[in-house]
């Protein structure tokens, strides 16, 4: 955490088996009284299925619902694709790692800088 902003980094795949755990790390973090706004950092996500995506825009409305923020961050890939024709990538204010390496507001030190 830098400041209020908590970055919650995923890795991996997405889905049915993962998506509650991804829920809960992203409530944990909401429930943090110095954190403002939640950075979901999806970088380093294989695959993003509809229980993701649903994960993320439940988090999204419980973070409103307590008067804090939440986005995702350095997306790319297939997941940023799936964000992209879904609708959803907009309205969880999303950034694609293609355009923004360092997206999530929080410098990450040990990840190289991606580029093409």
């Amino acid at each position: 955490m830098i400041g209020d902003v908590a970055r919650v980094r995923v890795s991996g795949e997405v889905d049915p088996a993962t998506s509650e755990t991804l829920f809960k790390a992203i409530v944990s973090a909401l429930s943090l009284d110095a954190v403002q706004h939640v950075a979901v950092d999806l970088a380093d996500v294989t695959l993003l299925d509809a229980s993701g995506i649903g994960v993320l825009l439940a988090a999204q409305n419980r973070a409103h619902t307590v008067g804090k923020e939440l986005h995702v961050c350095a997306v790319g890939g297939i997941p940023r694709r799936v964000l992209e024709i879904t609708g959803v990538l907009a309205r969880l204010h999303g950034k694609s790692i293609d355009a923004d390496p360092d997206s999530c507001g929080v410098r990450n030190r040990d990840r190289p800088r991606r580029g093409r």
